[in-house]
């Protein structure tokens, strides 16, 4: 039918956009959660605390910490999500609305390990956070994750043991902001990466000159051979009937039944003669 094809790509194309919309939304609202964690990061600490947004996940190029907040009690490293429905820890396991979300807690201890790899000394003071921005208060924990809500978030980092004074706070402060502009090296595992790394290093060799290929000339004087041989089939076979016709009352009146096959055999080895190509002399260099 006319337009299927235009149909077809405007249909993928709606698709596309739908999967576009669905996914700005999603990191919209992701925003609104780090937004609202951070009020109430900036509400609740004392003069005491230090908070930093989007600092860049250590060893990463392309991934950030939402909160690193540093204060009497420690290092955390808050990861802010901001999900709807019911949320529950079952067995260690953290779901929402009854599916698994575990990946959630593995990516939070995954950043808080970045950040104390970074801070071998204070490893045991860094401690992973991951809220969720709602007004129910939560206190729990999976895989040494502490979970959390906007409600409780405040309690959660003030009620723990104090383990610096303000003097020590700052100067952890400093190397915590040190993790922003590090420079790590990242193993390049993408193939055009690899590629692209090897051509600064070494220079480029030249590609020789295939040779020509003998297939494709075959092919077209076999095919010409074919064609040759079909179009002398068919004129001996013309010429044939013409010389039946014109000549068989002559041998009919001689007695000579043989001169037609004589006649036929001439006209074969004429359109043969004819028919094959002949090979041309190569003239010498004077």
């Amino acid at each position: 039918m006319a337009g299927d094809s235009a149909r077809e790509r405007a249909r993928r194309t709606r698709e596309k956009a739908e999967r576009l919309q669905r996914s700005a939304e999603k990191w919209e609202k992701g925003a609104e959660g780090e937004a609202r964690t951070a009020e109430v990061l900036a509400a609740g600490l004392g003069p005491g605390w230090t908070v930093l947004h989007d600092v860049r996940w250590p060893g990463r190029q392309r991934a950030n910490v939402d909160h690193v907040a540093v204060g009497p009690t420690g290092i955390f490293v808050i990861d802010s999500k901001n999900w709807s429905g019911r949320i529950a820890l079952a067995d260690g396991v953290l779901l929402q609305n009854g599916r698994r979300r575990q990946w959630a807690v593995d990516g939070c201890a995954d950043a808080a390990s970045a950040v104390a790899l970074r801070l071998p000394d204070l490893t045991a003071q860094v401690e992973p956070v991951l809220c969720f921005t709602r007004d129910d208060p939560m206190h729990e924990r999976s895989r040494g994750v502490l979970l959390c809500s906007t409600a409780t978030l405040i309690e959660l980092l003030t009620s723990r043991p104090t383990v610096w004074d303000a003097h020590d706070v700052r100067q952890v402060v400093d190397r915590v902001r040190s993790l922003e502009i590090v420079e790590t090296e990242v193993p390049v595992k993408d193939s055009r990466r690899r590629r692209a790394a090897a051509a600064t290093q070494a220079p480029q060799r030249q590609r020789e000159p295939l040779p020509p290929s003998r297939t494709q000339p075959q092919r077209r004087r076999r095919r010409a051979w074919v064609a040759r041989a079909v179009v002398g089939l068919l004129a001996w076979l013309v010429l044939c009937s013409v010389a039946f016709q014109t000549l068989s009352p002559f041998a009919r009146e001689a007695d000579a039944p043989e001169l037609l096959f004589v006649v036929y055999l001439l006209l074969a080895l004429a359109i043969v003669s004819a028919l094959v190509p002949r090979r041309r002399r190569r003239r010498r260099p004077r």
